[in-house]
């Protein structure tokens, strides 16, 4: 496809909305499309030295239900996602890893959105009671063993895409490789 015309038609505060005329390949047929510019996250999937899984609960506007997910947040401008990982589960649980690690990362729907959401995996967590969450933020700290994070995705209790996503990469690249050894 050929790109006819690419413009942001509005921005807020943490996306922009771009129009997008294409021209196919095969014919002289425009299509129009609106896609979402956002910026990328990380996705952080957290465990203490004794195994323990760090999660955590917050309201969502979207859904007007509390969310239990994994630690999440946006890169900064110019900062690299592990540096974003590192911070966003500090701010968000005031623990910090000994070990962190990336696991791989994904495209939240490249159909509308132009994100793409590294997940990390942070071991040896130990407390530092430096929780700095963002204004407006509201996070509470949940800890769980790693059976209770697989049951709470079964049962419906965890249902936001990205944790489900950074769970199953989890469990591909960590569980697998230690059922290997």
């Amino acid at each position: 496809m050929d790109v006819v015309s690419s413009e942001i038609e509005q921005k807020y505060s943490v996306f922009s909305v771009r129009r997008l005329v294409v021209r196919a390949q095969d014919s002289d047929k425009t299509m129009t499309y609106h896609i979402i510019e956002r910026s990328d996250s990380v996705q952080v999937i957290a465990i203490t030295d004794d195994g323990k899984f760090l999660m955590v609960e917050q309201d969502r506007q979207g859904t007007q239900q509390p969310s239990l997910e994994f630690v999440a947040g946006l890169v900064d401008q110019g900062e690299q996602t592990k540096a974003t990982a590192a911070r966003e589960l500090e701010e968000e649980t005031g623990y910090r890893a000994q070990k962190l690690s990336e696991l791989g990362w994904y495209y939240t729907d490249p159909a509308i959105l132009t994100n793409k959401v590294t997940v990390y995996l942070a071991e040896g967590c130990k407390a530092t009671g430096q929780q700095n969450q963002d204004e407006g933020e509201d996070v509470k700290l949940r800890v769980f063993d790693e059976g209770d994070v697989e049951k709470l995705i079964d049962s419906n209790q965890i249902t936001h895409g990205l944790s489900v996503a950074a769970w199953h990469l989890y469990q591909s690249r960590v569980q697998r490789s230690r059922s290997r050894t």
